[in-house]
């Protein structure tokens, strides 16, 4: 019903991740690998590790969400579904362990209410992967935030021109951003589970035969072993208030 993994695939990948940070363990022994490793497999129904890095508490994170918010949509159906995209605030591999989201999470909750907003402003924060195949010292990731906004005309215009100030558009060399997109909801349910779905993932660019820049049209698994683990390590140092984002909920 809410476009959930099943509780046997979040187990799978589970075990995949703890695969891939044993070998990476065994070949660099850095202790927060190990711990993780241990906080993974240990988690059970009866006591769950409350990871981020965790397949299974993810999963148990999207499924409160859900059903949380589910039944307030369904009876409040003037929204939009909008992504937005701080290309400002993108991170090199080498920053990711050592960076956290809580001064971009403030910045745009405070900006939200500038806005005007007054109703709820929910959905989820997540990463994305950006891997330069040619070039892979130009590899990123980029924030982003998936979230379901009242349709007021004037304050997503509001947010439309915050998104698109000078700072966010060109923060990528030779490039213009679009960091801001506003769609129409037709199934509410799988929308909703998509805004924290907190699956981070990669997106491939590369350098096509007439010398163009191009990205891959489909997301897929990191593929990098060391940028995977970095990516749980990170993960594992957040908390679902991280990547849960709502703004104007405090009495619901």
């Amino acid at each position: 019903m809410f476009n959930l993994e099943t509780i046997e695939q979040a187990q799978s990948e589970n075990v995949h991740r703890v695969k891939i940070m044993r070998k990476k363990y065994e070949s660099k022994p850095v202790p927060k690998i190990k711990k993780l490793i241990t906080v993974i497999e240990d988690c059970s129904v009866d006591t769950p590790c409350k990871s981020m890095a965790c397949a299974k508490c993810q999963r148990q994170r999207r499924q409160k969400y859900i059903e949380k918010w589910l039944p307030y949509f369904e009876n409040h159906t003037g929204y939009k579904f909008v992504t937005l995209i701080f290309y400002q605030d993108m991170i090199s591999n080498n920053e990711l362990t050592h960076w956290s989201p809580d001064n971009l999470i403030q910045r745009l909750g405070k900006a939200l209410k500038r806005m005007g907003f007054c109703d709820p402003v929910i959905g989820g924060f997540e990463m994305d992967y950006h891997r330069y195949t040619h070039n892979i010292k130009e590899s990123y990731w980029l924030p982003h935030f998936h979230l379901l906004v009242p349709d007021e005309p004037d304050n997503l215009e509001k947010l439309r021109n915050y998104m698109l100030r000078d700072k966010n558009l060109h923060a990528r060399k030779g490039r213009r951003n679009r960091p801001i997109r506003i769609d129409d909801i037709d199934e509410i349910a799988k929308v909703l589970s998509y805004c924290v779905k907190g699956f981070w993932q990669e997106i491939p660019w590369f350098i096509n035969d007439k010398g163009l820049l191009k990205k891959v049209k489909n997301k897929k698994r990191i593929t990098n072993k060391t940028v995977f683990v970095k990516s749980l390590l990170l993960l594992d140092q957040l908390k679902e208030s991280h990547l849960n984002f709502s703004v104007n909920v405090q009495n619901r």
